[in-house]
């Protein structure tokens, strides 16, 4: 059993640019940072170097993230004690009103390819949005949430781990779970089920927030995690068809088929699994600490070189750094800030 380090200060939430001050591990680790370093260690490195392609995002990270905005604003509204189905309409003056707030988050020099991906998100997520209300109206009482959109940050065998969860609910027969949505493009029932047997994510959350929980004196133990899917459009906007249209196309199909867009699963861990997934998450993050802090070692032991794993470049979804890796640094610029995710 490695010695646990004792924590250090933590640092302010918001921070300046990766390019102005470097990345320090007591700044913690999130799911998704260990994820890169173990997927392909290049990819990591000019993630916390702050390297962003300029103007540019894939659409579907951005559809992603702008849905994960509206439920995050509506798991506070509701946390908040408004829990009116209607007044979270589509159209209506909340859901402008949130909208304008995520087309105010993108990039200062978006170019037009990128403003017009935001308009389309935005049709895209007005044809899905009231047909997950009206699939799940038991997520507006106040009552089934111990909480809704939580940040933690906790020391976990001596490493910060940090993340953002999207609720924490109590069952009726008084199990624990957290609750985490993902937008996806293709569902498989078989694979979903299957992966989630062993998911990288699921397992680190419940690592974390476990022991978030017992940090606070709370006896209660989290069980497992119940995954909110919902699928991400594949109509095509057609040629000369409006945005209004478009969205309205959508609308018509999950009101026609709202199991075909929406799903919820269960993944239940028991002790043995959590137990031999924490063994292998302390070695990660032991290798992660090692490599980052001997980056810069005139002899770089094999342990400890960056290098390109070229399997990760193109997976179902394109490494953002592909044109970087390809010699075409001009399109990008340090300007990344870390886990801009968990800032208020």
């Amino acid at each position: 059993m490695a010695k646990k380090r004792k924590m250090r200060p933590q640092l302010p939430t918001c921070r300046p640019p990766l390019a102005k001050q470097p990345y320090s591990i007591r700044e913690g680790v999130t799911q998704s940072l260990l994820s890169s370093f173990v997927d392909c260690r290049m990819r990591c490195r000019l993630a916390l170097e702050g390297w962003q392609p300029a103007g540019r995002t894939k659409e579907s990270l951005h559809y992603g993230s702008l849905f994960h905005h509206m439920l995050e604003h509506l798991g506070k509204g509701v946390a908040a004690g408004e829990t009116s189905r209607a007044a979270y309409q589509c159209g209506g003056i909340w859901w402008g009103a949130k909208v304008d707030m995520f087309r105010a988050l993108q990039p200062a020099d978006a170019d037009a390819s990128l403003l017009q991906l935001t308009e389309q998100c935005v049709a895209q997520a007005m044809g899905v949005w009231n047909g997950y209300l009206a699939r799940y109206p038991k997520d507006l009482n106040v009552d089934r949430w111990l909480e809704l959109e939580g940040v933690f940050d906790v020391s976990w065998s001596g490493y910060r781990l940090r993340g953002k969860r999207d609720g924490m609910l109590r069952d009726a027969k008084g199990n624990l779970w957290l609750f985490e949505t993902k937008t996806k493009s293709q569902i498989s029932d078989d694979t979903v089920t299957s992966t989630l047997a062993f998911d990288f994510q699921s397992l680190f959350y419940l690592t974390a927030n476990q022991a978030e929980l017992k940090a606070r004196g709370e006896k209660a133990k989290l069980v497992g995690v119940r995954y909110n899917v919902i699928r991400k459009p594949q109509h095509k906007q057609k040629d000369g068809e409006s945005l209004a249209d478009y969205s309205g196309r959508i609308a018509d199909d999950v009101a026609k088929r709202p199991d075909h867009w929406f799903f919820r699963y269960e993944a239940r861990y028991g002790k043995k699994t959590l137990e031999e997934f924490q063994g292998q998450l302390l070695a990660k993050l032991q290798a992660f600490d090692y490599w980052w802090s001997h980056r810069n070692d005139t002899l770089r032991a094999i342990g400890v070189a960056t290098y390109r794993n070229e399997a990760a470049c193109q997976k179902r979804w394109n490494c953002q750094y592909i044109s970087f890796c390809a010699g075409a640094r001009e399109e990008y610029g340090r300007t990344g800030r870390l886990f801009e995710e968990l800032e208020e």
